[in-house]
């Protein structure tokens, strides 16, 4: 229950293209995140699958069957917005319990699955206590609930996050992948945030100018990115270019052994993070620190090696006393792409 395809989804206001030839698949069970830019369609993507939008073109499956022209309220779909949407003249239980009235559900039944739920988002002993006396986060939790209590197949999230402060935003996210995992809802993140993303995730759909230009893990997508213009999103990175021949990747650092398959004149994409420098001077390739500096849990660094300037990421706890340092890089972990400009 709640497997959901995307086939061909397209869609327009007016000449303006918003989604583009949209396919995905989120697996039962799953949080997947859509990140992106604001203004690359990800909230128009959300509404198409809850109903609140129809699409030009292409068509929704849940678990095997079209929904494409099934309205919102028969999708078992539901929506957590940014701003909450809480009835400001309804307390904390009948907020959570609103849906369930309107479902029908007997007053007995109604009180006791709202009790449930404001046990499971940690809200026991609010119940009477209206939305202007909630703190943000407090508001979110009630917001969870109240979508939770009907039970849904799926979870839409639209940038949930995005109104609280730093130290709250980290709570909910915590408690909000908790909370999946427990109930097991299929659930769509939508948000800009790269970190909340790859914090939060079982995969990530990385939108841009309205199409999806891959979904895989945070790990695949981080190490892994399909083109310069993914890995960039993800991150600094340093393009090192050379030539594979006869599965060697050959550059002015040294030769070194490539995937198979890979021919042909080729830049390599390596992050700050793979490469190690250190005082040790017997390390085969050479640099020299150009810049440092100190961010707490890490430290950054500029390194020219050669013809190239590499940026270069250490634990904090690792100094270096000199500026002249070895360097080795892991060339059996990184992703190698046609005609991109090397350096950094």
């Amino acid at each position: 229950m709640g497997n959901i395809q995307l086939k061909g989804i397209e869609k327009s206001f007016g000449t303006k293209k918003v989604l583009e030839n949209i396919n995905l698949d989120v697996k039962n069970g799953e949080m997947l995140a859509l990140l992106g830019p604001s203004g690359c369609g990800k909230t128009t993507l959300l509404k198409v699958i809850a109903g609140l939008l129809k699409p030009d073109k292409g068509d929704i499956v849940f678990d095997c069957k079209s929904v494409v022209d099934i309205p919102t309220g028969a999708r078992e779909v539901v929506m957590v917005f940014q701003d909450y949407v809480l009835f400001p003249h309804l307390n904390v239980a009948e907020n959570i319990g609103f849906g369930l009235r309107m479902a029908g559900i007997p007053k007995k039944e109604r009180s006791k699955k709202v009790s449930q739920l404001l046990e499971l988002v940690q809200m026991k002993g609010f119940e009477n206590r209206y939305p202007r006396q909630l703190s943000g986060g407090q508001k979110q939790r009630v917001a969870f609930a109240r979508a939770l209590a009907v039970e849904p197949k799926v979870l839409l999230l639209d940038e949930p996050f995005s109104n609280l402060d730093y130290r709250l935003r980290e709570e909910m996210r915590e408690f909000t992948c908790h909370l999946q995992r427990k109930m097991g809802v299929t659930t769509i993140l939508v948000t800009h945030d790269r970190e909340e993303a790859m914090m939060t995730a079982d995969r990530i759909a990385l939108m841009l100018d309205g199409q999806i230009k891959q979904c895989d893990t945070p790990v695949n997508l981080y190490f892994k990115p399909n083109s310069p213009e993914v890995a960039s999103f993800f991150g600094e990175a340093n393009y090192i270019q050379g030539r594979v021949i006869e599965g060697i990747f050959q550059c002015s650092l040294g030769r070194f052994q490539a995937p198979l398959g890979l021919e042909g004149k080729v830049s390599a994409m390596i992050r700050p993070e793979q490469i190690e420098i250190s005082d040790n001077g017997e390390w085969p390739i050479k640099g020299r620190i150009i810049e440092r500096r100190f961010a707490g849990e890490k430290r950054y660094y500029r390194v020219k090696v050669g013809d190239y300037i590499l940026k270069v990421t250490s634990p904090s706890w690792k100094t270096l006393k000199h500026d002249s340092v070895g360097v080795v890089i892991d060339f059996n972990e990184i992703s190698y792409f046609k005609d991109v400009k090397g350096g950094s």
